[in-house]
């Protein structure tokens, strides 16, 4: 799992204002004249599982809810999770695909295998014709 830090090099991102001068990657400056910071990241090993088991002295709504704002919170620190209820694992990811499958899981729990493969639609690529008709 990376994480900020200053150990690897782990790529370029556009000049902030405010980042230390010593980041700048100066030779790509010159090459394009576009400043960009050079960013480090620390490797660790740990994994974080979210697993249905951990909450095994509560209620099923009561579970699905924890296991839902994990889900919501490491998304939003942007960490790496797996994720793992009965029937369904996933390795650990992160980003906005693995949220939605992770939270698409536990909003179809308990309906049976024909709603799991029922795709979500998205509401991004909604048309604006099909709002208009609700």
């Amino acid at each position: 799992m990376a994480q900020q830090g200053s150990d690897d090099f782990d790529g370029l991102r556009r000049y902030q204002a405010g980042d230390s001068p010593r980041r700048i990657a100066w030779k790509s400056y010159a090459r394009e004249g576009r400043l960009y910071s050079k960013s480090f990241a620390s490797y660790s090993a740990e994994e974080r599982w979210l697993e249905w088991e951990a909450y095994s002295g509560l209620a099923q709504e009561e579970r699905l809810s924890y296991l839902c704002h994990w889900v919501v919170k490491l998304d939003q620190q942007q960490l790496r999770f797996g994720f793992r209820i009965p029937g369904v694992e996933f390795q650990p990811d992160r980003g906005n695909s693995h949220r939605q499958r992770c939270l698409k899981a536990l909003a179809l729990y308990g309906l049976g295998a024909q709603a799991q493969a029922t795709p979500i639609p998205d509401p991004a690529k909604a048309s604006p014709a099909a709002e208009l008709s609700r």
